[in-house]
Order: structure tokens, then C-alpha cells, then sequence
């Protein structure tokens, strides 16, 4: 499976890891399982470090516009990009943040140090 999907409601976290192979859809139905589970206010903090080809199998402008679409207008809950790899990565990351700034607060992260901060900040332990 090259999405997993775990939720701690204790937390309000979700976390998202993704593997080779996937695509934009399969990131869209993890989004839409957000939705559809009433945890759209949650964290969700997407590990996508062992994802290297996500540059070329995710398109920011068609995950930002399903957003979009499928919330209506409502803030989602703040999202978290862990990405490990080359600098074109990181501009997916960058432009996915820029797509969704009126609707959702992206940060994109790039060690253990950022990750557990986020975490601090958006979703800390109980």
C-alpha cells in the first residue's frame, strides 16, 4: 500500500507515510478519508521521505484544488511536509504550501528537529 493512513483522535494527529509507488490520487484519497472522518480540523503531518520520485507522481495545483473543492471553503487543520531529498522536492513541498495558504497552514520540514517541533506545536503528546 503506497499510502498509510494512521489517526490518533487523543492528539488530533493524522499521520500519512507514503511509499514508491503512488500518485496524486492516492494522496487525495487519504485527504478525502480526512474529510469523510470529520478530522479536518487535525494535524497532519505526511512523511514522505521515502517517497523520492514525488516531484514527477504529485501535481501540488491538482492536490490543492481538490482541497479545495472537497472542504468548501473551511480551514483545515495544520499540515505538515517531512521530506528528505533533493531541491526540486522541496519546491512540491514550497508550491503546495503557496496553493493552500488561504485555506490551510503548510509547513514543509526537513529534519527530525523541525518534525518534532511541528509536532509540539500542532499536535503534543497528552
Amino acid at each position: 500500500m503506497p499510502i498509510e493512513f494512521q489517526a490518533d483522535d487523543r492528539r488530533r494527529l493524522i499521520r500519512v507515510t507514503a511509499s514508491e509507488p503512488y500518485a496524486s490520487t492516492d494522496v487525495m484519497a487519504a485527504i478525502e478519508r480526512q474529510w469523510s472522518e470529520d478530522k479536518w480540523d487535525f494535524a497532519m503531518l505526511y512523511d514522505l521521505r521515502q517517497a523520492v520520485d514525488f516531484v514527477f507522481r504529485v501535481s501540488p495545483a491538482l492536490v490543492s484544488a481538490h482541497v479545495r473543492k472537497i472542504s468548501g471553503g473551511r480551514k483545515r487543520g495544520p499540515v505538515g511536509l517531512w521530506i528528505a531529498g533533493a531541491a526540486t522536492q522541496f519546491q512540491v513541498g514550497f508550491d503546495y504550501a503557496r496553493l493552500t495558504k488561504d485555506f490551510a497552514d503548510v509547513e514543509v520540514l526537513a529534519t527530525a528537529q523541525d518534525v518534532d517541533e511541528w509536532l509540539e506545536r500542532n499536535a503534543p503528546p497528552l
